[in-house]
């Protein structure tokens, strides 16, 4: 299906990558639904989008949202998972031990990085069924491929919702709904340098020169567009890493994408 006129729904979409994705999809023709725990008037995009204030983990704000998406849309096409609960919002340096989390923050993680997409897609995905048409795209993490050391609930989260993505591509292949993960590698988003800055105070990463630069958040425009535009005939399909699949389709390297930090 063609993006031109196609609902988009994103949510996490203030700051960022969602931002970045909100931005994209407007630029490619698509009337897009923006959704984020808050809004302030700097944040709001400049295109013709739909702002609207909501919870993931609140069905019944989700459900509000839903309503106004329909009131000012009539459908939804495409649901973008974008919104996510950070593991620099745990602890600053991102760095905690498993038996140290705060309970609170182990299940916030849970709720807002697991539960959340599903939460928006049983409500969003319902014009995408009557019309056996869709497309699910959704961000995970290099942290929920292999667990690592202080990373934690983080890690778990996103493990969990790209193995739930994957059984989710096979029971909607019948409706002909694609469902597709990509990992955006490391990008500099909302409180990326403050991150960066507690992680060298506290010695947990080395100072100077760097082997490789964090990226733009614009990096993962393209492959979310490229899976916006499918059906089931691509699906559940994880993308490991933005730079290649830029770099493979010639959209250029990291001299294109990298962030000037």
């Amino acid at each position: 299906m063609a993006l031109d006129e196609k609902v988009v729904v994103v949510t996490g979409a203030a700051r960022g990558i969602g931002r970045a994705l909100v931005e994209g999809f407007a630029q490619a023709g698509s009337r897009v639904v923006a959704i984020d725990l808050t809004w302030d008037q700097t944040e709001r995009p400049a295109t013709d989008v739909l702002t609207l204030a909501a919870d993931v983990t609140s069905t019944e704000q989700l459900a509000a949202a839903y309503q106004a998406t329909l009131a000012r849309f009539g459908t939804v096409d495409v649901i973008v998972n974008n919104a996510g609960y950070r593991q620099r919002d745990v602890v600053p340096t991102t760095q905690i031990g498993v038996l140290d989390v705060p309970p609170e923050h182990w299940r916030r993680m849970i709720e807002v990085n697991t539960t959340g997409p599903w939460n928006v897609i049983r409500q969003f995905i319902r014009p995408m069924l009557e019309r056996k048409c869709g497309s699910i795209v959704t961000v995970g993490a290099n942290s929920g491929v292999r667990g690592r050391p202080g990373n934690q609930p983080y890690g778990l989260s996103k493990a969990a919702l790209m193995n739930w993505m994957q059984s989710l591509a096979e029971e909607l292949r019948p409706h002909n709904i694609a469902c597709n993960t990509f990992i955006p590698g490391e990008t500099v988003t909302t409180g990326w340098a403050e991150q960066r800055q507690a992680q060298l105070d506290a010695g947990l990463i080395p100072g100077g020169p760097r082997l490789s630069r964090p990226l733009k958040p614009e990096s993962c425009v393209p492959v979310a567009l490229f899976f916006a535009d499918q059906d089931a005939r691509v699906t559940g399909y994880l993308v490991p890493h933005v730079l290649e699949w830029n770099t493979l389709h010639g959209l250029g390297g990291e001299d294109v994408w990298a962030a000037d930090v």
